[in-house]
């Protein structure tokens, strides 16, 4: 099994989730956050919590995969607004642009690219990029909430592997 290094400010805020429940509590949370995701809250289960795959990999994806369909729905109506405020107007504007180019490759295959680019689990992809970017393609929404849920499904079962076999986790 590999072992994982933490930063000693992260390690002693993770002293104080001791319970299992709490552990499982804030892997929900983690997994909802557009850094984290899949990407680290898997391995982060597994390897640090030493709690079993099993639990670890639906509670991670169900939350990565909600707070994917949410913004599917909410981007239309957030981007809207935060485009009004001067301050947030060219950070949605350099976040649009940079989801087009990140995901020019897959364009030609749309839905079923859209579920590959969020699968994969490299760093600017996931439920997060993979929701904007089914926002500024305009895919159908029930498409787009399909592929994202299908794409955090493949990246949480990728994650997995790699965090059961100790290849390539790093924090």
């Amino acid at each position: 099994m590999m072992e994982l290094s933490l930063h000693p400010v992260v390690s002693d805020l993770l002293n104080g989730t001791s319970g299992a429940f709490s552990q499982y509590v804030l892997l929900f949370i983690l997994s909802m956050l557009p850094v984290t995701e899949c990407r680290l809250t898997i391995p982060f289960g597994i390897l640090v919590f030493g709690l079993p795959w099993y639990m670890v990999l639906p509670i991670c994806v169900i939350s990565n995969s909600g707070i994917g369909v949410f913004l599917v729905f909410a981007l239309d109506w957030l981007i809207n607004i935060f485009s009004k405020i001067s301050f947030f107007k060219p950070i949605i504007e350099r976040l649009v642009v940079s989801s087009k180019a990140k995901y020019q490759r897959y364009n030609r295959f749309k839905s079923s690219g859209l579920l590959l680019f969020v699968g994969i689990p490299i760093p600017g992809t996931g439920a997060w990029t993979g929701a904007l970017v089914s926002y500024v393609i305009g895919l159908n929404k029930g498409l787009s909430m399909l592929s994202i849920v299908q794409g955090v499904i493949l990246s949480g079962i990728i994650m997995t592997i790699l965090s059961l076999t100790g290849k390539a986790v790093v924090l």
